[in-house]
């Protein structure tokens, strides 16, 4: 049996990371077509109601993960290729403690990253920087907030 490289393991490290994140906005496609069979044609009824629960900020942090999680997964994979091109004639090594730290390290920085720009709009500070969406009734509004926090602005009323 082949040992395995520090190419070999950075590869398929951040190929399974890769299809973690795909998966999760497989999800994230899944859950949003159930809410949509839910909700129908009165979805612009219970737009507030949908966009100012809990399911829709968890649904949107998933969605967030997976795609930022996917893409810089093919970020850093692209990057340690181009690095490897450089030793393309090199005698391939066994794992090294070093490579395996590295990878590591990346992946866990790639998922932390990942997870804090999805969490970002939901921290109580930062709450109101995110415009949660428009409905359009019996006037125009902004609703702006998050899960249980339900403030109306009225921009333009008919």
């Amino acid at each position: 049996q082949k040992s395995k490289t520090n190419e070999s393991l950075t590869n398929s490290s951040m190929l399974i990371m890769i299809n973690i994140g795909d998966l999760l906005v497989g999800i994230f496609i899944f859950t949003i077509s159930v809410f949509n069979a839910y909700y129908g044609s009165s979805y612009c009824e219970m737009q507030l109601e949908w966009l100012t629960s809990t399911s829709c900020s968890l649904v949107g942090i998933l969605n967030s993960v997976g795609i930022t999680v996917s893409v810089l997964s093919m970020t850093a994979l692209s990057l340690f290729r181009v690095t490897n091109i450089s030793r393309t004639f090199a005698i391939p090594q066994p794992v090294s403690q070093r490579g395996a730290v590295k990878v590591c390290f990346v992946t866990c920085s790639i998922v932390s990253f990942a997870m804090v720009t999805a969490l970002v709009p939901l921290a109580g500070n930062f709450e109101d920087y995110f415009v949660n969406g428009l409905y359009h009734g019996s006037d125009i509004r902004l609703f702006l907030g998050g899960p249980g926090k339900k403030c109306h602005i009225s921009i333009l009323e008919a």
